[in-house]
């Protein structure tokens, strides 16, 4: 069994890093796994990244790119990064259907920011083989958006986009869109979405595009033995926090990106000031600092050892996102025996179980996050209790190996032509 993976990256994001696992964890039990990508970060071997070679791939390349351009130029020269609006044209489209030729399924996870071109793999008349994919955000779903908030208009085929700020109903969106069904409906071999929780899953099942498709819900899993509990304070000694200091941290890609509620979290810790709290932010772009408030900005990370070790160093850690799937950063904080506090959207109830292994606020309720925050930091008794059940539930549910039986179970499946029921 070969199983060709596909993702825009191999580390660099939360989605990128979550598909990695899968692959290694698949390699680990002896499955024929590869990874195809446009941007590699490791030095793992069985990751391949992608790039044109023949005169005919630097042709579709360049044609693509073309394409792209003309599109952000016309509809999306205004938007910012953190929008994360995209086309469906994939500039390395040629280059990835010479890298899976010969895979007997290809597993499809991030591919969006141009590297992925649904028409050209859906419609090609050779592409018979079993497909998975798995979906980290809605951007499958819609006609270019990754979350879309309070928006609906991709259950009935986008259109008048209010990203593109846009009240024409043939716009990029509906284009996208459309492209997106045509492709969709032309493959001629099986189809099996996956949804890293039930909200995804949900999701994918209302969307026109999709709901006709066979859809399972596989949680990410998380590496037990990396994300565990240490004793270590070389964290808060390289940043000057004191043991008694109760650290909370909010870690996010782009830490600034509206649906990942920072505004909320900087709202709601101004009410602690006078508690002894460090405010932690892990990510690009680190606010300003509060007033009368210790802040501490890390900036990226990308090593996972020195992760863990900032998740070891948290008493608490928060999400207090307006819309989102279910971060990376709860079960890694989770393994490592961090109290979660979280917002009630997406998939994130999935794992975090009122007043068992987290606490969950209404999403955009300052004042609820501020009292659940004053609750644990005021509370060290309850915040290590609810650090400990959450560990316990990571080793007995979230393992690496859970979840890569659970595909490998799904593969099988789906290769003996039982669509993976």
């Amino acid at each position: 069994m070969k199983i060709a993976h596909l993702c825009t990256a191999d580390q660099y994001g939360g989605a990128a890093k979550s598909a990695y696992r899968i692959h290694a964890s698949l390699r680990r039990l002896g499955v024929q796994s590869h990874m195809y990508v446009r941007r590699k970060d490791s030095d793992d071997p069985s990751v391949t990244a992608v790039s044109p070679q023949s005169p005919e791939e630097h042709d579709f390349f360049d044609m693509q790119a073309a394409r792209i351009s003309e599109a952000r130029q016309r509809w999306m020269a205004h938007l910012d990064y953190s929008l994360a609006f995209y086309t469906d044209h994939g500039k390395e489209g040629l280059a990835l259907m010479r890298h899976i030729a010969d895979a007997d399924i290809v597993h499809l996870h991030w591919v969006a920011d141009n590297f992925f071109d649904p028409t050209l793999f859906f419609t090609a008349k050779a592409m018979k083989k079993p497909v998975v994919w798995r979906l980290p955000d809605m951007a499958p779903l819609t006609g270019g958006c990754h979350f879309t908030a309070s928006c609906t208009r991709f259950l009935t085929g986008c259109g008048a986009c209010p990203v593109l700020e846009s009240d024409d109903e043939n716009d990029l969106s509906a284009k996208v869109f459309e492209r997106r069904r045509h492709a969709l409906g032309s493959y001629q071999g099986p189809i099996h979405f996956v949804g890293p929780c039930s909200w995804m899953a949900t999701t994918i099942q209302s969307s026109p595009l999709t709901r006709t498709y066979t859809t399972s819900v596989v949680h990410n899993g998380v590496d037990t033995d990396l994300f565990k509990p240490t004793a270590d304070s070389a964290f808060r000694d390289q940043h000057d926090i004191s043991g008694d200091s109760v650290v909370i941290t909010f870690a996010a890609f782009l830490l600034p990106e509206a649906r990942k509620g920072l505004d909320i979290l900087l709202a709601a810790a101004q009410t602690l000031a006078d508690l002894d709290i460090t405010l932690v932010f892990i990510g690009h772009v680190p606010p300003e600092p509060l007033p009368d408030i210790k802040c501490v900005s890390t900036g990226h990370i990308d090593d996972t050892s020195i992760m863990r070790d900032a998740y070891c160093a948290s008493d608490i850690v928060v999400v207090p996102s307006t819309a989102d799937n279910l971060p990376n950063v709860i079960f890694e904080a989770m393994a490592c025996g961090a109290a979660v506090i979280a917002s009630d959207v997406g998939g994130i109830a999935d794992i975090v179980h009122p007043e068992e292994t987290g606490l969950l606020v209404p999403a955009g309720d300052v004042a609820a996050l501020a009292e659940a925050l004053k609750r644990l930091t005021c509370d060290a008794t309850a915040r290590e209790a609810l650090g400990k059940r959450a560990r316990t539930y990571c080793l007995e549910h979230l393992s690496l190996d859970c979840e890569a039986h659970k595909y490998i179970k799904l593969y099988d499946s789906l290769l003996s032509g039982n669509d993976g029921e």
